[in-house]
């Protein structure tokens, strides 16, 4: 009976260390999204990935050709947003990246 018990003890400890690995994968990646964008150069490129996918554009333009061009711009804005959620940028990067956008007009 205690083996049982043993090897329950294991399977719950491992479980607890693959976890706690994960987070801690899950935290490494966060610093390293957060080194390489929060730099000068790195807001130069996320504010080209927002204005080249079109993050604040519709996704559905009247009139496409393709019925899969709304779905595929939908995947592109998918790669920025997870990119900004990585990292989550200073509310001041936010606000200059909404600037840039609608300066733009898009």
């Amino acid at each position: 009976m205690e083996d049982v018990f043993d090897e329950n003890d294991d399977a719950v400890r491992e479980r607890e260390e693959m976890v706690q690995k994960m987070a801690d994968q899950e935290k490494t990646r966060r610093i390293d999204y957060r080194i390489t964008f929060n730099t000068e150069a790195g807001t130069r490129v996320v504010n080209d990935l927002v204005n080249r996918f079109g993050l604040y554009s519709p996704s559905y333009v009247e009139g496409s050709e393709k019925a899969n061009d709304a779905v595929f711009r939908d995947g592109q804005k998918s790669v920025v947003t997870y990119i900004l959620k990585s990292f989550q940028p200073p509310g001041d990067l936010v606000d200059q990246i909404m600037r840039e956008v609608l300066s733009n007009g898009r």
